[in-house]
């Protein structure tokens, strides 16, 4: 092997384990109906709440992603994004159903019909 493609192959593995170890990592968050913002948002004990989940993002770095467990969620009031929720392209935050669970996010007030 030349001293040129040992150095470039060198150079590859370098640039691969910086992407893998700080491009690739991200973090999850967990929101449930059955959780507390007390919680520490994980998914043994999730939030309870979007606003809880969107101000601990703000204080993560890399990319976060934000499982919201299945149920319906009525919002008593909205949950306002502004620029302190402004990300890096590479440190996005995504809000989504857990795997295979469907949610609906209301801000409608649930009837009580007898």
């Amino acid at each position: 092997m030349t001293m040129l493609c040992m150095k470039a192959c060198i150079l590859t593995l370098w640039i691969f384990f910086c992407l893998h170890t700080t491009g690739f990592t991200q973090t999850e968050l967990y929101i449930s109906k059955n959780g507390r913002d007390t919680n520490p948002g994980t998914l043994e004990k999730p939030f309870a709440s979007f606003s809880k989940a969107k101000d601990e993002t703000r204080k993560i770095e890399g990319p976060v992603v934000v499982y919201v467990r299945e149920g319906v969620y009525y919002l008593k009031e909205p949950v306002v994004f502004t620029s302190e929720d402004s990300r890096k392209q590479t440190a996005r935050v995504t809000y989504k159903p857990y795997r295979g669970e469907k949610v609906v996010i209301s801000s409608a007030v649930p009837l009580r019909l007898k």
